[in-house]
């Protein structure tokens, strides 16, 4: 059983022991594959060695691959055909972002903060931007979620998770005025008058 926490500072658990990474663009390897399951070698060069010659591109990139199947003790990336490299699906893997890409009406819980926060790899610019990029679209699939989640809440009058949702969409966005409205308006709805003010 695999877990792989790639909210907030990501890290990966293998029967309950963390997984050490041999160097960070293997680990940066690893995580772009769980997020997609499958790229083309060519892909994998041109973000992580686009500074290097396709020989040696290509030779590191062989390297990484076989220090993940060591540091993994297992054959958690496969290559059937030469030119693409998948995640392999005969492997258990749990991954909160499958989870939260769900369609549930509790998904949003899976979002524990951004994506691979604070991680950044040196000489690595494609994959970089690419992390950057995840990190937007994951936000604004949150906040959507959330957005979703009050209206039900509020439809139902389900005023103690419309709350707990609020505090989470101002968390995100303090500058949004109108959760701050919603939330004064159900605290007086409840005639919780000294939260209202």
């Amino acid at each position: 059983m695999i877990e792989v926490k790639l909210f907030s500072s990501p890290f990966v658990i293998v029967d309950n022991s963390k997984i050490k990474f041999p160097f960070m663009k293997a680990e940066a390897l690893f995580y772009y594959l769980i997020f997609n399951k499958r790229a083309t070698r060519d892909e994998l060069v041109a973000l992580f060695w686009s500074d290097t010659d396709e020989k040696n591109a290509k030779k590191n990139l062989r390297n990484a691959i076989y220090k993940l199947k060591k540091a993994f003790d297992m054959d958690v990336i496969v290559s059937p055909q030469k030119s693409v490299v998948y995640i392999n699906e005969g492997i258990n893997i749990d991954v909160d972002i499958d989870s939260f890409n769900k369609e549930d009406i509790n998904s949003y819980e899976k979002y524990k903060g951004e994506f691979l926060k604070g991680f950044i790899v040196k000489n690595a610019e494609e994959f970089n931007k690419w992390a950057s990029n995840k990190r937007i679209e994951l936000r604004e699939s949150y906040i959507a979620k959330l957005n979703n989640v009050l209206e039900v809440n509020l439809d139902e009058e389900d005023l103690k998770n419309g709350e707990k949702i609020l505090k989470l969409l101002i968390k995100e966005d303090e500058f949004e005025e109108m959760n701050y409205r919603l939330l004064i308006t159900l605290y007086k709805n409840q005639g919780k008058y000294l939260k209202a003010l």
